[in-house]
C-alpha cells in the first residue's frame, strides 16, 4: 500500500508540473526583428524545472500551423526552478541562438520580418503540435502576423501584444516595481509602456533606445493590482442585457 501511494504521489506531482504554465504565465518585454533577432519575456509565475516550451514564426490557420518551413525555437528552463519575475533573453535566434537562461535549440530558418510577423510563444507535445498558447507579439496587424487566433485561446490587446505600426525593434520601457501578476500582464499589452524604432538600415546597435541586449532587471511583485482595468469593448446583448469587456478580470 505504501509503494501504491508513493507511486500516486510522484504521477500527481508530474502532472502538476506539467499543468503549472497557463495562459499569460509569461509574456514579451523585447522584440527585435533587425540583425540576428532578439526576444526577451518574463516569467509572471514560477517557472518548474525542466520546463520546455516552443517560439514559432509563422501564422495559425485556425487548427494548425501554416507554414512547416518556417523557423521554430526550443527552449528549456534547465535544472532549476526560475522565480517569477526574471527575464528569459533568446539572442542571436537567425544565426546561433543563445540565452541567458537554460538552454535553446534552432529547428529550421528563424528569421523575424521587420513588418507584418509575428511570434508565438507555447508549450505542446512538440512543435508542431500546441496544447497551450501562452501569448504571441507582432509589428503588424493580428491577420498579417498570426494568421487568425480562433482556436488559440488568445485575444488580441489582452493575451497577445501588437505594435500600432510596423516597427524593427521594440522594448517595454513600462513599471517593473510594485504590481500583482494581473497588473503586470496590462501593462504589457499597453502600447504606452512600448518604445520601438522603424526605418532602413539597423536600429537595433545604433546607441538609440531600444538596443540590444534588452533590459533583464526581474520584476517586483505586489498583492496589489494598481494598475485600472481598461475597457475593450461595450455592447448590448439585447434589449435588457448590456456587456462589459475588460483587459482584465474584474472584481
Amino acid at each position: 500500500m505504501k509503494k501504491i501511494f508513493t507511486l500516486l504521489s510522484i504521477v500527481l506531482a508530474s502532472i502538476c508540473v506539467a499543468q503549472s504554465i497557463t495562459n499569460k504565465d509569461l509574456m514579451f518585454t523585447g522584440f527585435n526583428a533587425d540583425g540576428d533577432d532578439n526576444i526577451a519575456f518574463v516569467a509572471l509565475n514560477d517557472i518548474p524545472v525542466n520546463t520546455t516550451l516552443f517560439l514559432r514564426d509563422d501564422e495559425w490557420n485556425g487548427t494548425s500551423f501554416a507554414d512547416s518551413a518556417e523557423g521554430k525555437i526550443v527552449w528549456n528552463s534547465g535544472s532549476q526552478l526560475i522565480t517569477k519575475g526574471r527575464i528569459i533573453s533568446l539572442n542571436n535566434l537567425s544565426t546561433t541562438p543563445i540565452t541567458n537562461i537554460g538552454t535553446i535549440l534552432k529547428i529550421g530558418s528563424f528569421n523575424i520580418a521587420a513588418s507584418n510577423d509575428g511570434v508565438f510563444l507555447y508549450s505542446g507535445t512538440n512543435y508542431n503540435t500546441p496544447t497551450l498558447f501562452i501569448t504571441a507579439i507582432g509589428n503588424g496587424t493580428v491577420a498579417a502576423c498570426f494568421g487568425t487566433l480562433t482556436g488559440t485561446g488568445l485575444l488580441a490587446n489582452i493575451d497577445v501584444f501588437n505594435f500600432a505600426n510596423t516597427i524593427d525593434i521594440g522594448a517595454y520601457t513600462g513599471s517593473r516595481i510594485g504590481n500583482s501578476k494581473s497588473g503586470y500582464q496590462a501593462l504589457l499589452v499597453d502600447q504606452s509602456k512600448w518604445i520601438s524604432q522603424d526605418g532602413s538600415g539597423t536600429q537595433h546597435t545604433d546607441g538609440i533606445v531600444p538596443d540590444v541586449p534588452f533590459d533583464t532587471t526581474a520584476f517586483l511583485f505586489s498583492n496589489v493590482d494598481t494598475i485600472a482595468p481598461s475597457l475593450l469593448n461595450a455592447k448590448f446583448s439585447n434589449a435588457n442585457t448590456f456587456s462589459l469587456v475588460f483587459n482584465e478580470p474584474v472584481n
